[in-house]
């Protein structure tokens, strides 16, 4: 899945403050290759480095677009704080509260809203700095894939078959849940390392622990009769987006020809989708009956890649 960009440190060294010095105070944006085993060096770098883009401000030329960026100066720092933090949210994954991690989300949205809209007031009637809209899509970007994360379960035995999802959206309602959840689509065969299911909190994240063991028992009974299969056999990891799987048939040959994962903000392929709504933002959706019966022989399960969109 894409992670969040990170721009390189002016390493120049420029001494030189004329009028075209106030083109890149932006320096810090970059962590100097962080480390998620020592957080509080990378915190201790940054705080310096935006100290150090603060001293930088007052060399800044008496001119209107000098202290255009003098003005902007507090409002990088504020964006590049709470790109920072959401990006550590998002590697931490389940180690960060699923309460806390509503509440950053919350005020992260609020945030990125009020210090862009200054720096969009600073430059008002003026061209506004790709440096400058850099930082704040990077920061949305971030908040963004807070939001997108959940956890994926992934087929791990030679095929399942799910059953119909309407026990399961009925529990897991009755216990609150307000996020988001695709399931297989009733009857129909997935196989080996394709996605199975996507479950993500109402902020994105992984839901409670009791709300994924009552998918991970849905997903691993067999459709029919469960007494005389062996279990579906799946494994969760957490993940920072959903992927959708793609049945992609050969027409010509009259038959499914392969599975296509792909990220959903990716471009839409063509093919029957086989993972289907459950429930989004805690409202139960109407799922069709599975088929009477699918013979369908295992079909390779392939990856999008990112060079395939271009």
């Amino acid at each position: 899945m894409p992670r969040p960009a990170n721009h390189d440190d002016d390493q120049d060294g420029h001494e030189d403050h004329d009028g075209d010095a106030a083109h890149d105070p932006l320096a810090p944006h970059d962590a100097q290759g962080e480390s998620p085993a020592d957080r509080s060096l990378t915190w201790a770098l940054l705080l310096s480095k935006w100290s150090e883009l603060a001293q930088r401000s007052f060399a800044l030329p008496r001119s209107a677009e000098g202290d255009r960026w003098k003005a902007a100066v507090p409002e990088i720092i504020a964006l590049q704080s709470v790109f920072y933090t959401l990006k550590e949210i998002v590697e931490l994954g389940g180690e960060f509260e699923r309460r806390e991690r509503a509440v950053a989300g919350d005020k992260a949205g609020l945030l990125i809203r009020e210090h862009a809209s200054r720096l969009h007031t600073i430059w008002k009637g003026q061209e506004f700095p790709l440096q400058v809209r850099e930082i704040i899509d990077d920061t949305r970007d971030t908040l963004s894939l807070l939001r997108a994360s959940g956890v994926e379960w992934v087929v791990e035995s030679e095929r399942l078959v799910a059953e119909h999802p309407a026990e399961l959206i009925a529990q897991l309602v009755s216990l609150g849940f307000e996020g988001d959840l695709y399931v297989p689509a009733p009857g129909v065969p997935l196989f080996a390392q394709c996605p199975a299911a996507f479950m993500r909190d109402v902020m994105g994240g992984a839901p409670a622990k009791e709300l994924l063991e009552l998918v991970q028992e849905f997903l691993e009974r067999p459709a029919g009769n469960p007494s005389r299969s062996e279990p579906n056999q799946v494994e969760a990891y957490e993940t920072t987006g959903m992927q959708q799987v793609y049945r992609q048939f050969d027409f010509l040959k009259g038959r499914p020809v392969r599975d296509f994962v792909v990220p959903m903000e990716a471009e839409l392929p063509g093919g029957q989708p086989l993972l289907v709504p459950a429930i989004l933002r805690g409202v139960s959706q109407s799922v069709s009956l599975p088929p009477k019966h699918v013979d369908q022989p295992p079909l390779p399960v392939e990856f999008f890649e990112q060079d395939n969109q271009d």
